[in-house]
């Protein structure tokens, strides 16, 4: 039997993929969420806490209601601290071609690390978590709908020999099944209590 959402919560992102991953991911915690696509401006920082709270704290000005933005930074340990939660702006210029000859005959260590806010007018409430990895030779796979970053066609997952796009749903699912304690995780397990 089906459980029946008993709660609302609404993402404020441009990024359908990220709804649709943050759906799957909270959705057995009888949540679902509320897409609110609002272009929102992010302060120039290495702090993911402080621009996850910032776009939540504007998107909930607008909205005037409860909210919760989520945003996320990729780090190549060859090149510390880099693109970090720069890394929207690295796809655009660099692009997947450029991040890999960036690591060209260095190591290929890499994670991404993310952070959910949860704004409600009064207070904020964070949730963070990493997925380690490494960074593949070569661009493989082809993005699926759900793809929240172009990075899934050159990101290995620790204890995967393929890249997240080489995936097959079914793979993607026991390898989400298998990281645990996410922040989406973190969240709904707060937010459904």
């Amino acid at each position: 039997m089906a459980h029946t959402p008993k709660k609302l919560v609404t993402l404020a992102t441009t990024n359908p993929g990220k709804v649709i991953s943050l759906q799957r991911a909270i959705e057995k915690y009888g949540i679902i969420v509320a897409h609110a696509e609002i272009e929102l401006p992010e302060p120039q920082t290495h702090d993911l806490e402080h621009i996850a709270q910032f776009k939540a704290a504007h998107a909930y000005k607008i909205l005037q209601k409860p909210v919760i933005s989520q945003d996320s930074g990729f780090y190549l340990d060859a090149w510390p601290g880099f693109p970090g939660p720069f890394v929207k702006h690295a796809i655009q210029t660099l692009g997947n071609p450029g991040l890999l000859h960036l690591c060209k005959g260095l190591v290929r260590t890499c994670e991404f690390k993310e952070c959910i806010a949860f704004v409600d007018g009064e207070d904020t409430t964070w949730f963070t978590s990493s997925i380690p990895g490494t960074l593949a030779q070569e661009v493989r796979g082809d993005l699926p709908k759900d793809a929240w970053s172009p990075l899934w066609q050159v990101f290995i997952p620790q204890g995967w020999g393929r890249t997240i796009a080489e995936m097959t749903p079914a793979q993607r699912e026991r390898w989400r099944a298998e990281r645990g304690n996410t922040c989406a995780t973190q969240f709904a397990e707060w937010y459904s209590s």
